[in-house]
């Protein structure tokens, strides 16, 4: 029982290393997690950068070979030599001809732009797509018009339309420049077309097959959507919501978290504007995807450290028990340690590993050896104390035999039956030579047997056919040693108290043999011990129990079975058995024996 706030020296050591390790292995933890994660986080921001880099680079390929047609076409001295000096496309069909199968020519195999119209201002429109052919529009209605000739030659894009050609319709971007002439004087409008999904397919690709999710949107200077051309979801105005300062940088361009205004989910983007198209493109991917693989490693990194505890409590417990057996094993032997056993349990053989608890076993087994030369030298001190302890003992006994014997004798006289008193007296004289033999100590059950026949035959003279006996002694007990006159004082009080009924009185006397232990019983069939009796055996018993070398005061005519308890303890130390009560029917019974000692 240990007091509160104490603990086991073992459970202090393992909490102690426990404490150490899980210290470094929380540490590492950290600053693991932290320059990883930092690294992953980078990774990932730089692989969005690069993603829209590349993705931007592809389309802008795109947009700068139909760029090329136009200028080609806005260059060429065959269209200006076919043409009138002010530039009238209304020619015969040969002429018109002639300048599509150039346009297709300029164009090129891989069909830089699937679609070519060149437009004088007065409204006439040659025509190069599935047919070729002169038709007539009136510019004026258109929205591109107005704003191409205010470019005065730059490029300007036109968002995704669909555009009807033949019996399908498809969406497509145009990009139109005005056709000078070699006066420098804007005469007609160039307009080559691209089908949107041959413009974006590197991004159309890359959306299907990212490992990450990854959204792609392109939004030219006014702020409207090119790409994705065809999307029933609500997107968010990014140009709008693009403008923090804050953010990572890479490469000279901004990571930035944002907010969707539509979801309200936290999301990372990046945006890249272009001088050549006008256009700004912006990558964006969700918090959640960009961190899934910090979320990964923070899983990992769990799994890890969990088991890192396991392994260091179970290191922790080994050390702390490694350390603390030793002692623990030296504390046994110490709790284990009676007079009896001092010197024959050495801690020696015990393996440790530490010079301190080494020094401590070698000084242990140095005390006790003293000590067990201190026990002989206190025992032949007590071996003397002993003999004259048992011999006051027997003593006591004495005056008790010759109170009740010549009480039996004098009513026998008194009934003037001489042969009784002659027999009883001669029982007597053995009984008494028996009794005042203080040389003799120690006797065997068999001495024993034949000195109770002699007083039980002495009693039953007394009490006639009131009285019957019954002696019932295994053969193998009677060799046995005991005190000398410890089963007397057991049928005597069987008989003093046994008869205080109504005759005809039993005492019945036998032996149970078990395997570690033997005893001789006595019973009776008077009304029992009282429990006024047996508080007072009890306490007399553990007066001595708790201080032996102080003896009970007994009169001469007690009870006398105190004095067995002490007589026996003497003798057999911790190995006897001693016991009384009642039975079942209420007789009184009282038993003594002693365990085996081959088998303690």
């Amino acid at each position: 029982m240990f007091f509160k706030g104490h603990r086991k020296l073992q459970t202090q050591l393992y909490l102690a290393y426990l404490g150490i390790i899980l210290f470094f292995l929380g540490t590492f933890s950290m600053f693991f997690y932290v320059f990883v994660s930092g690294k992953l986080k980078d990774e990932a921001f730089e692989r969005l950068y690069n993603n829209n880099l590349t993705l931007k680079d592809s389309v802008e390929a795109n947009i700068e070979d139909m760029d090329n047609v136009s200028i080609n076409i806005n260059y060429s001295s065959i269209v200006e030599n076919t043409l009138s000096y002010d530039f009238n496309l209304n020619q015969d069909r040969n002429s018109y001809k002639r300048l599509a199968d150039l346009f297709v020519m300029l164009n090129g195999t891989n069909s830089r732009a699937d679609y070519i119209y060149l437009y004088d201002l007065e409204g006439t429109c040659l025509q190069v797509d599935s047919v070729q052919k002169l038709t007539h529009i009136d510019l004026e209605s258109l929205s591109w018009y107005q704003p191409v000739l205010s470019k005065k030659g730059s490029l300007f894009l036109s968002t995704p339309y669909e555009k009807k050609i033949s019996a399908y319709t498809t969406d497509v971007i145009s990009l139109y420049r005005t056709y000078v002439n070699s006066n420098r004087k804007t005469v007609g409008i160039v307009e080559t077309v691209k089908n949107c999904k041959s413009l974006f397919n590197a991004i159309i690709r890359f959306e299907k097959k990212a490992t990450t999710p990854t959204r792609i949107y392109i939004y030219n200077e006014r702020k409207e959507l090119i790409y994705p051309y065809q999307t029933d979801l609500e997107i968010p105005d990014y140009p709008s919501v693009s403008k923090s300062n804050t953010g990572t940088s890479f490469n000279g361009t901004r990571v930035e978290q944002i907010t969707n205004p539509t979801t309200s989910q936290k999301e990372y983007l990046t945006s890249l504007p272009s001088d050549y198209t006008g256009w700004t493109y912006y990558a964006v991917q969700d918090e959640a995807d960009i961190l899934a693989p910090l979320n990964d490693l923070t899983r990992v990194l769990l799994i890890f450290v969990i088991i890192m505890i396991l392994i260091a409590s179970i290191v922790s417990h080994y050390l702390a028990k490694r350390l603390a057996h030793p002692i623990a094993h030296l504390k046994h032997i110490i709790q284990r340690m009676q007079l009896s056993n001092l010197g024959l349990e050495s801690p020696a053989s015990y393996p440790v590993f530490s010079v301190e608890l080494k020094e401590l076993y070698d000084s242990f087994s140095e005390m006790n050896q003293k000590l067990r030369a201190s026990r002989d030298q206190l025992l032949k001190v007590q071996e003397a104390e002993l003999e004259a302890r048992s011999l006051a003992l027997q003593s006591q006994m004495s005056p008790h035999f010759y109170y009740n014997s010549l009480s039996s004798i004098m009513i026998l006289a008194e009934n003037g039956d001489t042969k009784s008193v002659a027999g009883m007296c001669q029982n007597l004289s053995r009984i008494m030579r028996y009794v005042t033999d203080f040389k003799t100590r120690v006797v065997s059950i068999r001495e024993e047997l034949d000195y109770i026949k002699e007083y039980l035959y002495c009693m039953k003279m007394r009490n006639q056919s009131s009285l019957h006996y019954e002696l019932q002694i295994d053969d193998s007990l009677l060799d046995i040693t005991l005190p000398k006159l410890c089963i007397h004082p057991l049928v005597e009080n069987a008989l003093k108290y046994g008869t205080n009924c109504s005759p005809p009185w039993r005492v019945k006397i036998y032996s149970i043999i078990q395997d570690d232990f033997w005893k001789i019983c006595v019973e009776d069939t008077g009304p029992g011990f009282s429990e006024e009796a047996i508080q007072h055996l009890d306490t007399q018993i553990q007066t001595f129990a708790s201080n032996s070398s102080e003896m009970p005061k007994l009169q001469i005519n007690g009870l006398g079975l105190a004095n067995i308890y002490i007589r026996m303890s003497i003798y057999f130390e911790h190995d006897f058995i001693f016991e009384y009560g009642n039975t079942k029917e209420g007789h009184a019974f009282t038993a003594i024996g002693a365990f085996c000692r081959k088998e303690k």
